[in-house]
């Protein structure tokens, strides 16, 4: 399932050396990234970049901790 990250996950935009943007990644489930500014989250001017190139997603997984308890976590 998807859900929203628990950490407050940033990500840092450079250009040129100098810092263009920063993107709070924690505020969705998930991101599209790509050239189509009509249906991308994160617009990606390069022409290697397809319309939509790649999602970051978060999902909802349960997980056994060491004492054999089943735990829910958002990786």
């Amino acid at each position: 399932d998807a859900a929203k990250p628990e950490k407050q996950w940033r990500l840092y935009v450079f250009k040129e050396g100098d810092l263009v943007e920063t993107l709070h990644l924690h505020r969705q489930s998930s991101y599209l990234l790509g050239r189509d500014n009509r249906v991308a989250d994160i617009v990606l001017a390069h022409p290697s970049c397809s319309k939509q190139h790649a999602v970051i997603q978060y999902r909802k997984v349960k997980r056994k901790d060491k004492d054999g308890e089943v735990i829910e976590k958002v990786l």
